[in-house]
């Protein structure tokens, strides 16, 4: 496949990566986290947290636009000299690579407990950013139309998983108790907290063809995350209980297999689940990389 080399992507490109490297980021450890906080209502948390943060960066996106960033090099070379401006890319460098480790880390431990328990460790670390490597190597373009493609397959994925699993859902558990505020406003607070990842994005922002509408595409990529994982951590929640959930590793994962698919159209719907996480870190990592 052969790209323009104009080191640009679209609107709809960026949010495709936003939306998912955010999946990668929040899908695994921040259902699990708020449901300890939060209990049976995680999912309100999440979706208040989500409504936060994503008026949060649409404006932080607005004012960024208004910048006349191009390259992030060269800026803080001009802006900072030589000598403080190297030690500034030197700690972007550092955090981008412990916050990608980490996210590696986890990709590692949810193969090796859902998907293959003989994969190992080393090797699934070794082919995930050795695809991500030469998505990277092939440009911005590259990870964006990538993206792109994958993000409408795991909405329309998604749309198919809610129909199946609206059926399951007990709403009972799921009744919000009013003595039970404090807990959800705290639970709001840590998902508003919980995405490391948030420097991406005014990575990316410079690389769009179309700055001007740019933090429309930010809220709906943000505001998109959040809803998902609000309804999946809600079936997590319902599908399990409060205290079995909290006792899970992977909840939003574990829980595909309580979904009953016409005629067994899908079997072993964990490792569906687990295949857009993994996709997830495909993207982050190669926009790491």
């Amino acid at each position: 496949m052969k790209f323009s080399s104009n080191d640009k992507i679209s609107n709809n490109q960026l949010r495709a990566i936003i939306s998912s490297f955010l999946f990668g980021s929040l899908a695994v450890s921040l259902p699990l986290r708020t449901i300890e906080i939060s209990k049976s209502s995680a999912y309100i948390s999440i979706l208040l947290g989500g409504i936060f943060i994503s008026a949060w960066y649409y404006f932080m996106a607005k004012i960024f636009q208004k910048t006349d960033i191009k390259n992030y090099e060269e800026d803080t070379l001009k802006i900072f000299g030589k000598r403080f401006g190297k030690l500034l890319l030197a700690v972007i460098f550092i955090n981008i690579l412990i916050c990608s480790s980490f996210r590696l880390f986890e990709y590692s431990n949810m193969i090796n407990s859902v998907t293959d328990k003989n994969t190992n460790f080393l090797t699934a670390i070794f082919f995930i950013v050795l695809v991500s490597g030469f998505m990277a190597q092939k440009g911005i373009e590259c990870i964006g139309r990538t993206s792109e493609i994958a993000f409408i397959v795991m909405i329309f994925s998604m749309l198919l998983i809610f129909l199946m699993a609206v059926r399951n859902i007990d709403f009972d558990i799921l009744i919000p108790v009013f003595s039970e505020r404090k807990e959800i406003l705290k639970g709001a607070f840590d998902a508003f907290l919980s995405f490391d990842f948030a420097g991406y994005i005014f990575l990316l922002m410079p690389k769009s063809n179309n700055r001007k509408n740019c933090h429309k595409y930010v809220l709906t990529a943000f505001f998109t995350v959040y809803i998902v994982l609000a309804f999946t951590t809600a079936l997590s929640v319902s599908s399990f209980g409060i205290k079995e959930s909290q006792r899970k590793i992977w909840p939003v994962i574990q829980m595909m297999n309580y979904i009953d698919f016409p005629s067994s159209l899908v079997e072993r719907q964990e490792v569906l689940m687990s295949g857009f996480y993994i996709f997830s870190v495909f993207i982050l990592a190669g926009t790491g990389i």
